[in-house]
């Protein structure tokens, strides 16, 4: 019984430690889009220090570059070899929306009255 205790406990302490993992996320305003490439400001000094590039490939990463303007803040995730350091896929949230929310939005924006902003 002590046993099962010890394992319990352990297992519980380790998936505490887990949960309390830091958001490594990455936020940053859009100073300049074109060829479907964003452009982001990620210490507010006017220029630019990130680039996304690739929002042409796949209906929800076009969705996404025609809804981004510059102004619009962009928070991502930290990229990976496989993909590269600024993919698309790595874009969490624009001004708080989701890519599949941003998604649906500009789907309904455009069947309703072509307009998207």
């Amino acid at each position: 019984m002590k046993l099962y205790k010890k394992v319990l406990l352990t297992l519980s302490g380790a998936g505490m430690l887990t949960a309390c993992t830091s958001d490594t996320s990455y936020q940053g305003i859009v100073i300049e889009k074109k060829e479907s490439h964003i452009f982001l400001d990620a210490n507010n000094d006017g220029l630019a220090d990130q680039m996304f590039q690739g929002l042409q490939y796949g209906s929800v990463h076009r969705a996404m570059y025609k809804y981004i303007i510059p102004g619009d803040t962009v928070v991502w995730k930290p990229g990976n070899a496989w993909n590269g350091p600024y993919h698309p896929d790595d874009i969490k949230t624009v001004n708080g929306l989701t890519k599949k929310e941003i998604f649906r939005l500009v789907e309904m924006r455009q069947a309703h009255n072509g307009k998207i902003r």
